[in-house]
């Protein structure tokens, strides 16, 4: 189709159109990925539980400070494994 065909039918078709963008899409339009949901979600509950404000804690981005949240959770559950 060229683009004086699209330009004529589209106005026509588009109450029927619904586009379908990616999870990339999304992310960059600044919304959290599930990824960082979870890293979220984990540093509220850790600091609920610990009774640390959240702004007192490191940056998500901080792989230490991952890897404390993944001890923490680890230490929590039966047998120690980690189910995210």
């Amino acid at each position: 189709m060229n683009k004086a065909d699209f330009l004529r039918i589209f106005p026509l078709r588009s109450p029927n159109i619904m586009w379908l963008l990616g999870a990339g899409t999304s992310a960059a339009a600044g919304i959290r990925t599930a990824g960082q949901m979870i890293w979220h979600f984990k540093q509220m509950i850790f600091c609920a539980e610990e009774r640390v404000s959240i702004r007192s804690c490191p940056d998500l981005g901080d792989a230490s400070f991952r890897d404390r949240l993944n001890r923490y959770f680890q230490s929590r559950t039966p047998n120690g494994t980690q189910n995210a």
